[in-house]
Parts: structure tokens; C-alpha cells; sequence
């Protein structure tokens, strides 16, 4: 069942973008989905994939011949490729999504918490979303274990290289003082980005988000001396009586136009 699930959602994949929309509907009603997606979408799908492969030890799995989708006429293609050549598709349009001079996924249209979609539309593509980030890191070292158990060993190298790049500007970028921010906005001009929902960010008032703190543990990108801290500020800063929040505090709200977040 969970394989019939995957190959179903791969053949939703884009051919040409190598993304998904933010949702989708099956045939007959597959012209009916989302114009756009959240930046963190397109890391699902390979994140359920790693959860079957590993849970099933099905290698042969990334050989399954899957369609794509056409952007034209939403309708699928008569051509088939291995699951692994999405995942390759997939890759490339997480690459070409970095934030200039960085391994950093932009923030697009959002994440999975949808009161911070950027107002500002240069914001979707100079901002980044650690939790994101900390996400996509652990999948691609996931990936890259399962190539090299698949005796794939020059491509589990790519991806392996691609985490470690990213783990290394999470590291540059994303943490400051020993706190992991929620969000960083880039300039184009270069320098260091600025800190949103951290304890040096100026616009919000917010300082502790609780999504990156907690990933950051999960998914590995954090050092031990960092997981521990980051453990003890969402105890310290997050856990309330009815349990834990996303921020120590909601965001002032006061009507009006938007200025910049869209919730």
C-alpha cells in the first residue's frame, strides 16, 4: 500500500520543474490543484521515501518506473523513469533554489507554519527558514545512506557532500551566540543575514521558535553542545501548561495592512 502511495505521489512530480503543487487531485480531477507550493514541499516526498526504503530494506524500490506530470495540460506522461531519476530531478530543483553563495534552501512561499508567509515578495527569495534547512539536511544524509546500501556509492557521495555543505553554512548563517534562528534574510549584497525569531531580532520581538530548535536535534545538523542547548531553551522559553508553543509569545497583531507576514 505505502509503495502504491509513493509512486502515486512521484507521478504527481513536475516533469520540467521537478517539484509539486502545494496540493494535488487524481485523475479525473487532476487539473484541479495548487498554482504554487511552500518551500518545504518538495522535501516530502523523499522523506517518505526514506521512511519505506528504510523501514523495508526494498532497494530495488528506486528502479520502480514512474510517469511524471506535464505543467502544460496536467496530464501524465507516456514516459516512464526509475524512481531514483525523480529523486535526481528533485535534487536539482532543491540546487538551483539555493540562496546565492550558500547550500540554503529559499524560503519560497512559506513553511510548514503557515502564520510567517513573507509579505514582502523579495523576502521568497533571499529568505531561509532554518527548520527547512535542518529537514532537507537529514533527508539527503538519509538518501545517501540508502544509495550506499543499494551499492550506489558514487551517487550517495553527491548527496552526502551536498548535507555536509549545507550542515556548514546552517552552522555560518543560521546560528548566532548559540541560537538557531528561525528565519535569515540575505541581501544580495552580501554579509551576514538578518536573524528573525532570535534573541537579535529587532522586528518581531519574538526570540525562540520552536520548530528549528527542535529539527535541529532531530535531524542532526546541531553538534551535541547545541542540541543540549537548544533542549533546555525550548524548556526554559516554550513549555507552557498546555504544552509546547511554536513562539515564547504570539506576534502583535494590529489590524490594518499586512506588512510583513500574511497571518
Amino acid at each position: 500500500a505505502v509503495k502504491t502511495i509513493l509512486r502515486t505521489v512521484f507521478e504527481q512530480q513536475y516533469e520540467s520543474h521537478g517539484d509539486w503543487p502545494q496540493w494535488f487531485m487524481l485523475e479525473p480531477y487532476q487539473e484541479i490543484q495548487a498554482s504554487e507550493a511552500h518551500g518545504d514541499v518538495i522535501v516530502w516526498p523523499l522523506k517518505a521515501l526514506c521512511d519505506y526504503i528504510e523501514a523495508t530494506g526494498d532497494f530495488a524500490f528506486l528502479d520502480a518506473p514512474a510517469a511524471w506530470r506535464q505543467e502544460a495540460d496536467l496530464k501524465r506522461t507516456a514516459r516512464v523513469e526509475p524512481i531514483s531519476a525523480h529523486v535526481d530531478k528533485l535534487f536539482a530543483t532543491i540546487e538551483a533554489r539555493y540562496v546565492e553563495g550558500t547550500h540554503l534552501i529559499r524560503y519560497g512561499n512559506g513553511d510548514w507554519n503557515d502564520s510567517f508567509q513573507p509579505v514582502d515578495p523579495h523576502k521568497r527569495d533571499w529568505m531561509v527558514s532554518s527548520w527547512t534547512v535542518a529537514l532537507l539536511y537529514e533527508q539527503l544524509n538519509r538518501y545517501a545512506e540508502i544509495l550506499r546500501r543499494a551499492g550506489r556509492p558514487a551517487r550517495a557521495k553527491t548527496f552526502a557532500a551536498a548535507a555536509a555543505a549545507m550542515r556548514k553554512d546552517f552552522q555560518r548563517w543560521l546560528i548566532r551566540d548559540g541560537v538557531v534562528a528561525g528565519y535569515a534574510v540575505f541581501s544580495p549584497d552580501g554579509g551576514e543575514p538578518e536573524l528573525l525569531l532570535h534573541p537579535a531580532d529587532t522586528q518581531t520581538g519574538l526570540r525562540y521558535s520552536l520548530l528549528p530548535l527542535t529539527q535541529g536535534v532531530i535531524g542532526g545538523i546541531f553538534t551535541a553542545a547545541q542540541a543540549k542547548k537548544s533542549l533546555a531553551l525550548v524548556r526554559k522559553h516554550l513549555l507552557f501548561a498546555d504544552g509546547a508553543r511554536l513562539t515564547e509569545r504570539p506576534l502583535a497583531y494590529r489590524g490594518g495592512l499586512e506588512t510583513m507576514f500574511r497571518r
